[in-house]
């Protein structure tokens, strides 16, 4: 088999510009930067396990993934994040639905929320006042 390359081709392969460490540090300068992580534990009734984790994003902003989540089902299933671990319903900021009960998933937090406090990421659910499971962030 013979390959024959065409010279406008190879042109544009010969202008490509090759990636410097300087280039490198300058995407590792805007990586998001895990701000606090921890790791699901599920209550006496329910069983939830993944991981948690609080990021900061190079324009300031904040978003809390969830890694490996594994939680039962429930109806109306909030993605919290509490401030105090003893009584989640107070000091809380509600990122919306559970998404999905497994699997990967990112929630962001809204602009403005002042993230220092946080202790914990809780799956809570809203119909009965029950907390499913939380990852305590560290």
């Amino acid at each position: 088999m013979r390959i024959v390359l065409l010279p406008a081709l190879a042109l544009a392969f010969a202008a490509a510009p090759v990636p410097t460490s300087s280039d490198a540090a300058a995407v590792a300068d805007t990586a998001p930067e895990i701000i606090a992580e921890g790791t699901f534990t599920g209550t006496r009734r329910y069983d939830v396990s993944g991981r948690a984790l609080l990021v900061r994003l190079d324009d300031g902003s904040h978003e809390v993934r969830l890694e490996g989540l594994d939680s039962d089902g429930g109806p109306d299933l909030r993605v919290w994040i509490v401030t105090d671990l003893r009584d989640k319903a107070s000091g809380r900021v509600d990122l919306g639905r559970l998404q999905s009960r497994r699997g990967d998933r990112t929630y962001r937090v809204p602009a403005g929320t002042d993230v220092s406090g946080a202790r914990g990421i809780s799956i809570w659910c809203r119909a009965f006042s029950v907390e499913f499971g939380t990852a305590r962030l560290r």
